[in-house]
C-alpha cells in the first residue's frame, strides 16, 4: 500500500527518520511531500545558515507546491496525518481535509487529546480511518500477522527463559 505522509514542516526531520524504518518493517511505501517530491527548496530550507528571507523566496511559488502535494495524496491508497502537540500544522489540517472529501481513509497519529477532537473523529468515521498515539501503534497495526506472530513468540521466549534462569541468568 502506498501512504500519503502528511506532517508539519517542523517535524519533518524526527518524521523522517522514523519513516524509513516503519517501510522497512512493513513493506508499506510512504510519500514524505518534503524528501519524496523532487522539492529543489530542500536544502535551502534544511541549512540552519539560510535567512528567514531566503527561506520565504525558497517557496515563493506555493500554488505549485500545494498542486504537487495534493497531486501526490491523490495517487494514494491512505493518509498519515501527524499531528505534534503544539506545532503548527495548517497544511496537514488541509491535506486531511482534502483527504477526508475523497473518502481517503486517514490515519492520525496524534495524542488523546488531539484525537478526541471532533473534527478528526468526524474524519476518522468518514474515510474508515484510525487514531493511533504512538509511531510503534501505527507501525503494529500495519504488520504482517506472521511478523506479529514471530515477535510475540520471541517475546514469550525471552520471558520464559527470564522466568526459568531469572535476569542474571
Amino acid at each position: 500500500m502506498k501512504f500519503y505522509l502528511s506532517h508539519p514542516f517542523q517535524s519533518r526531520k524526527e518524521v523522517r527518520s522514523w519513516e524509513l524504518w516503519i517501510e522497512m518493517t512493513t513493506g508499506l511505501v510512504l510519500v514524505n511531500p518534503f524528501y519524496d517530491l523532487q522539492r529543489g527548496d530542500m536544502p535551502a530550507l534544511d541549512d540552519p545558515a539560510t535567512s528567514r528571507e531566503a527561506r520565504s523566496r525558497a517557496i515563493s511559488d506555493f500554488k505549485a507546491l500545494v498542486n504537487r502535494d495534493l497531486d501526490a495524496l491523490f495517487q494514494c491508497d491512505a493518509v498519515v496525518c501527524v499531528l505534534p502537540e503544539n506545532t503548527p500544522a495548517i497544511g496537514t489540517i488541509c491535506e486531511a481535509w482534502e483527504a477526508c472529501n475523497l473518502e481517503i481513509p486517514i490515519y492520525f497519529i496524534t495524542s488523546e487529546e488531539t484525537a478526541a477532537h471532533p473534527w478528526v473523529r468526524f474524519m476518522v468515521e468518514r474515510t474508515g480511518g484510525a487514531v493511533f498515539n504512538t509511531v510503534e501503534s501505527f507501525r503494529d497495526s500495519f504488520l504482517p500477522k506472521d511478523v506479529l506472530r514471530w515477535i510475540e513468540q520471541i517475546h514469550n521466549t525471552a520471558w520464559e527463559n527470564v522466568a526459568r534462569e531469572g535476569l542474571d541468568g
